[in-house]
């Protein structure tokens, strides 16, 4: 009896040690699968609000094309270069003159100035600027007298005398260059520079192997690319000037007049239609406050009677109008920020459409000019 209970006290005491080592065994694989596991799942990383935008980094090649270069702080005359860096690579180089387009500015309008350039990833954009300003004729008639005794002197003179750099990242969307639509950038130039410079580039991007829209002038307020006058064209043509016609509020009764009208900067002069410039402006269309420019609505055709082909309507915001002469005004008038005009050709308006519209929501960051209620409508 005494050894049967030995052995069956031997027996549990057995059994016991194999479920304690059982367990210990069981604990083991259990806290090395634990260490496993957390070393396999990495930190949760915080989630990144995707980019909405479409086309973002699709492998196809970006066309940026330079539309128009503005010195806004003189009229001077320039010979330039604008090297066009891609991820700190030349890609291209533009090469022209600012000419003189108005006493206050010089400009131009390159006729060769795309760079196209394969897109994968997020890349960087800089721009460089670099002229010289072009002698007058009768600086060079006294400089030739003086050509042998300068000839170190003029070797210098050869040299880019003014430099401005304009820097832009693309970020995780490409699309906010505004595909298809027009940006307007001003460079940033050294501060110990001495010569007047105030430098704004109008440039465009777009997809060179994505269809264009093809939507008519007539059904839209926003201008479409791929119209038959080039922006270029338009630019220059409305910069060298035109006869425009407004409707104008009177002392008693509205009429139209006729001007000779200048784009100059972002302002519209509006000079006397004989004298053109020849005299001092009679009146002014700022755009700092532009909301939108189109062919005139059935609405329009209706309640002022004017051509569609030959029209436009400037839609401003309807704070900008101010009484700055004696016109007439109803008291219960209500002002919608609109000025109605027509060009003398369908061409010429198709021209004033295209400019405009690059100022469409375009918001002034130095000035907030009032346009004269005699204008707006």
């Amino acid at each position: 009896m005494t050894r049967s209970s030995s052995a069956t006290t031997a027996s549990a005491r057995s059994t016991e040690r194999r479920a304690n080592d059982a367990e210990d065994t069981l604990t083991t694989y259990s806290d090395s699968q634990l260490i496993y596991h957390e070393s396999y799942y990495p930190e949760p990383v915080p989630l990144q609000r995707p980019c909405t935008q479409k086309n973002n980094f699709n492998g196809k090649s970006l066309r940026c094309t330079v539309v128009q270069i503005t010195n806004l702080a003189s009229n001077q005359e320039y010979e330039y270069t604008l090297d066009v860096h891609f991820n700190a690579r030349k890609i291209t180089t533009i090469s022209g003159r600012l000419q003189k387009l108005t006493p206050k500015a010089s400009g131009t309008s390159p006729d060769d100035g795309a760079a196209t350039f394969p897109i994968h990833s997020p890349f960087e954009l800089t721009f460089e600027f670099s002229g010289r300003p072009v002698q007058q004729r009768l600086t060079r008639s006294l400089s030739f007298w003086k050509r042998k005794e300068q000839q170190g002197a003029n070797a210098d003179a050869q040299k880019p005398t003014v430099y401005a750099r304009l820097r832009l990242l693309s970020g995780d969307c490409v699309d906010a260059f505004g595909i298809d639509h027009m940006q307007r950038y001003t460079f940033t130039q050294p501060l110990e520079q001495e010569l007047p410079l105030n430098l704004e580039m109008l440039v465009k991007y777009d997809y060179v192997d994505v269809p264009r829209e093809t939507t008519s002038l007539s059904c839209a307020t926003k201008v479409i690319p791929g119209k038959t006058a080039s922006i270029a064209t338009a630019l220059q043509a409305c910069a060298a000037g035109d006869y425009l016609t407004i409707l104008e509020r009177g002392k008693g009764f509205p009429y139209w007049r006729r001007y000779w009208a200048r784009m100059e900067g972002d302002t519209i002069s509006l000079y006397d239609f004989t004298y053109h410039d020849q005299k001092d402006a009679r009146g002014y269309l700022p755009l700092s406050t532009l909301k939108a420019v189109s062919q005139p609505s059935d609405e329009d055709l209706e309640n002022v009677c004017y051509s569609r082909s030959t029209g436009l309507t400037i839609r401003l915001q309807e704070k900008s109008a101010a009484l700055l002469s004696p016109v007439r005004l109803e008291p219960d008038e209500a002002v919608h920020g609109k000025v109605h005009l027509f060009a003398d050709t369908p061409r010429a308006a198709e021209y004033w459409r295209l400019t405009l519209a690059l100022y469409e929501d375009y918001q002034s960051e130095t000035t907030e000019d009032n346009i004269d209620l005699r204008y707006v409508w």
